[in-house]
């Protein structure tokens, strides 16, 4: 591999972090929007996060993703949306 092509690889995944940043600041801002129809006895719904779990496995089929790290992925993320909305619903 030419140093050129290590370049502009790396310069690829940065603009990808970049993108997956974004993502989960657009997903933090819509955990926000959905606070306004939870109350903090709400906050935890076993049955959609099974729902979410299952899809993004499902997503995750059609590539070359592990679905283990997939959904141990998505486990933080909705551990951090459920931190969040527990704060913003003690304002």
């Amino acid at each position: 591999m030419s140093e050129n092509n290590l370049a502009q690889i790396r310069k690829e995944i940065d603009a990808t972090d970049q993108q997956i940043v974004a993502a989960l600041a657009y997903r933090a801002d819509l955990i926000i929007a959905l606070a306004k129809f939870k109350t903090t006895d709400q906050i935890y719904d076993a049955q959609r996060e099974a729902e979410i779990i299952a899809n993004v496995i499902d997503y995750s089929r059609s590539t070359n993703l592990n679905f283990n790290f997939i959904q141990s992925l998505y486990k933080q993320i909705l551990n951090e949306s459920k931190k969040q909305l527990k704060i913003i619903l003690k304002k």
